[in-house]
């Protein structure tokens, strides 16, 4: 007799191996005793005041702070002060006061607002002292009104000195006390602001005596605030704090800081050239003044009597000209005293010009790097086909994968910026750029904390791919060993259509088995690849309890489910094996009645005979 077949052991092998995987998997009371510890973030801890080790100078005999003590563990260093909390705890260094009034800490909004008031009031002043001691002459009106109100705020940026916190780099602390906040400021740039704000401008006007008629020449020292410049530029959180609040192109901004020192350079010499004229007290054989201003005009004073416009613009262009090294035309040196200054101009030109194209050039050539790299690879890969003499075709459709691939390029760059970044900003960088992730089942989490971390992980492990149209991404009989996420493009996923967004290859948290539905790339596919070994890497941590829970519920249902479908396709192949065997059989058998139920037993035969002629038709009824 023939009956129904039992399932074959592989299929019960294999579940069984799935169940085991499962149940092998740590739980949560496991995962919690091997959870290491996690990195808070970095706040400010509540300090306490801590007392200071103090020393006394045989020098100055007055009371400084030197290293603290190893009670004072918990006293601030540079990098724990912020804009916010400093006003809270600048106390806890010493507080002190001078004239009823608190320090003020050089990273505070007013100081911050303040220090970009200055660089403008210092542009203006590179930009119109050179200008107006060289072209214009001294007297009351809107000029004299604005240079003195840019005096008066250079005399409350030097009083806001005194009281300026500033960091002792030696001591590794910021120094609040009053006596030394002056006595630092003193001997550092007291010297060069005090000269600075001298009014100059004034003290010729009021002044008429002719031997202190050329005090207007003396305006000049006002340029000892470009000084404050370098004092800017060597306190390099002025313009980090922009730099961090904007986003800025930097080898634009390179360019632009070219091209303003050009532009200073040429204004500065242009300045000087017309105030050499004035300087000069040469005169021709008919006694009329001889200079680079008269001669140009043909021996008349027509161009020291024309416009201040017109000077500047003709001084302007000679700069140009010594600048560019271009060579003098119309416009040259008449005297000795300007012959050496453009001895001195032209050799500053040389170096001005050599210095601005070469950085040009520099720029230029960086502005985007990933182009650049790109480009170098499209030229290493038509050496490599040219080298090898593949044909055209081929050498064509890899340069279009190359191009279409591009992205590649700046995916790797990506995952060097997220290296270099804290474990704490990477986190929030991957969770903002994989959101998609928590759409799949088996990674959703309800604790945002673990959620955002395993992200991160991931993020860290995925490995960007691109496979040209027709190409085969999953093979049949492959075995489950990488995951794809897509990115952009299509592709066949058997008779099914997946695009952005979309995943396959789920099967990777099961044991290791064959694939047996193929995946084919449509279009140009950017994927994202999770490897089997980075999965189980990343869950081995510890950290993840909740996400291995459903990854562990998520192997039991799908382990069930397919060996389920298995079997039920199994039992229905059986079925259908034994109903055509069925059918076979009754194909072979005659119709008629005798035939059905066999032939009519005589008088003389026996009774078992009868039995044993009816039991074929019983084993086919089975």
């Amino acid at each position: 007799m023939t009956g129904p077949r039992t399932p074959n052991s592989d299929d019960t092998t294999r579940l069984k191996a799935d169940v085991l995987r499962a149940s092998e998997m740590p739980g949560p009371r496991a995962l919690g005793r091997a959870k290491t510890a996690r990195v808070t973030s970095g706040e400010v801890p509540t300090l306490e005041p801590q007392p200071l080790s103090r020393a006394r100078t045989t020098r100055f005999n007055k009371t400084i702070f030197t290293k603290p003590t190893t009670d004072a563990v918990q006293s601030l260093t540079k990098p724990q002060v912020t804009d916010h909390d400093f006003q809270s705890t600048m106390g806890v260094i010493l507080p002190a006061r001078f004239c009823g009034l608190e320090p003020i800490h050089p990273h505070s909004t007013f100081m911050r607002n303040w220090d970009v008031l200055s660089i403008v009031l210092l542009f203006y002043t590179a930009v119109m002292t050179p200008f107006e001691t060289a072209f214009l002459t001294p007297g009351f009106g809107t000029l004299f009104a604005l240079n003195t109100l840019v005096d008066l705020c250079f005399f409350l940026d030097m009083l806001l000195r005194f009281f300026l916190v500033y960091f002792d780099a030696n001591n590794n602390m910021w120094i609040t006390d009053a006596k030394l906040i002056v006595y630092h400021y003193l001997r550092g740039w007291f010297l060069i602001d005090f000269v600075s704000v001298l009014p100059f401008n004034t003290i010729g006007l009021m002044v008429t005596a002719p031997a202190l008629g050329r005090l207007r020449f003396m305006r000049i020292l006002r340029l000892f605030r470009l000084m404050k410049v370098v004092r800017v530029v060597q306190d390099a959180s002025v313009f980090r704090y922009w730099e961090v609040k904007m986003s800025m192109n930097y080898a634009t901004l390179s360019l632009a800081k070219f091209c303003f020192f050009v532009f200073m350079i040429a204004h500065w010499i242009a300045c000087m050239f017309r105030a050499v004229a004035d300087f000069e007290t040469n005169l021709d054989a008919n006694g009329n003044r001889y200079n680079w201003l008269t001669v140009h005009y043909m021996g008349t004073d027509a161009l020291i009597d024309c416009e201040v416009l017109v000077q500047y613009v003709t001084a302007l262009y000679w700069s140009v000209m010594t600048l560019t090294t271009i060579g003098y035309g119309d416009v040259g040196p008449a005297t000795p005293s300007e012959r050496a200054l453009s001895i001195v101009c032209m050799v500053l030109g040389g170096g001005t010009y050599a210095y601005v194209v070469g950085g040009v050039c520099r720029i230029l050539s960086a502005m985007d790097a990933a182009t650049s790299e790109f480009h170098q690879t499209i030229d290493t890969l038509n050496e490599f086909c040219r080298h090898n003499r593949l044909p055209s075709d081929l050498s064509s459709r890899l340069r279009d994968f190359f191009f279409s691939s591009r992205s590649l390029l700046r995916e790797k760059k990506n995952r060097d910026l997220l290296l270099a970044m804290s474990p704490g900003l990477r986190g929030e960088v991957a969770l903002y750029n994989n959101q998609w992730i928590s759409k799949i089942d088996f990674f959703s989490c309800s604790d945002d904390r673990e959620r955002s971390q395993f992200i991160t992980a991931l993020a860290m492990v995925l490995r960007p791919e691109c496979f040209p149209p027709s190409e085969a991404v999953i093979r049949e009989g492959e075995y489950n060993t990488k995951m794809y996420l897509v990115e952009r493009g299509f592709a066949t996923r058997g008779k099914v259509m997946v695009g952005a967004g979309s995943f396959f290859g789920e099967d990777i948290i099961l044991t290791y088995r064959q694939r047996n539905v193929p995946v084919r790339a449509f279009t140009y596919l950017h994927v994202q690849i999770l490897t089997k070994f980075d999965l189980e890497d990343i869950l081995s941590s510890g950290l993840y309890p909740e996400i291995l829970r459903n990854i562990r519920g998520k192997v039991l249902k799908t382990a069930f489910k397919n060996n389920f479908v298995r079997l039920t396709e199994k039992m229905a192949t059986m079925r259908r094996m034994d109903t055509l065997r069925q059918l076979s059989c009754s194909v072979a058998t005659p119709s008629s009645p005798e035939a059905a139920t066999g032939p009519r037993p005589s008088m003389l035969s026996q009774p078992t005979s009868t039995k044993t002629a009816q039991a074929p038709a019983a084993m086919n009824v089975m």
